[in-house]
């Protein structure tokens, strides 16, 4: 159940994307989301140990988190795991010296 949620929120989170489903039924992704999900518990019961569970991550666990998660959206999602570029702002037209 827990992992349909996360694959839940990896295709969420990566919408427009459309896996094959081999990609997601591969054993490629199964394993990259069983790795984020173990990093992650680790993550929450170490706050627990340090009793302070509301406590946000650290810097070097929130990287080991991200770097995960985008390995788990390669595996089951395809791509390269990195967002896509940014549209291009259209230049302003220039104004009428004409107009007030």
């Amino acid at each position: 159940m827990r992992r349909q949620i996360l694959l839940m929120a990896v295709l969420a989170a990566t919408a427009g994307a459309a896996p094959s489903r081999e990609l997601i039924e591969s054993a490629g992704c199964r394993d990259a989301l069983a790795a984020l999900q173990d990093a992650q518990a680790r993550a929450v019961a170490q706050r627990r140990a340090d009793d302070q569970p509301a406590k946000p991550l650290d810097g070097e666990t929130a990287k080991r988190l991200e770097a995960l998660r985008r390995q788990a959206a390669r595996a089951c999602l395809g791509g390269t795991g990195e967002p896509p570029p940014r549209a291009q702002q259209p230049a302003p037209a220039p104004l009428d010296p004409r107009r007030p």
